[in-house]
């Protein structure tokens, strides 16, 4: 995981970004839009550790584009906020963890169904920790 050490390196970051994506619909023939969110379930865990975390519901947010390859192949790339952390059983402290994401997939869609279309994401994803804290 890459982490920036200043704030403002952060919201440059976060910047380039946004612009990338607000470009890159400019030169397509073929391009959808779209905004997504949900809730998540995370549990924190260190290598070392043996500490019994517990799981955390937090939630995700954020704009996705899909640039058409061809009529069932495309390049999907998303902007996401999610909230993560986890729940420490032994003490009521928990643990919360935002973080800035763009994953970057190739999109393959199953089937010509209107109503549901299964879809295959093949691809990875950068992430920037933008805070850390424990209540």
């Amino acid at each position: 995981m890459l982490e920036v050490s200043t704030h403002m390196e952060r919201h440059a970051l976060l910047a380039v970004v946004v612009l990338s994506l607000a470009a890159w619909p400019a030169a397509a023939s073929e391009t959808e839009v779209g905004i997504l969110g949900g809730a998540s379930l995370s549990k924190w865990r260190e290598s070392n550790d043996r500490a019994a975390y517990g799981y955390r519901t937090g939630f995700t947010a954020g704009l996705w584009v899909r640039e058409s390859l061809a009529p069932t192949v495309g390049l999907r790339m998303e902007a996401l906020y999610s909230r993560k952390g986890s729940k420490i059983p032994s003490d009521p402290e928990t643990i919360t963890a935002d973080y800035f994401e763009v994953p970057l997939a190739l999109e393959i869609r199953l089937g010509s169904g209107r109503r549901v279309q299964p879809r295959v994401l093949l691809g990875g994803s950068w992430g920037l920790r933008h805070r850390v804290r424990s209540s």
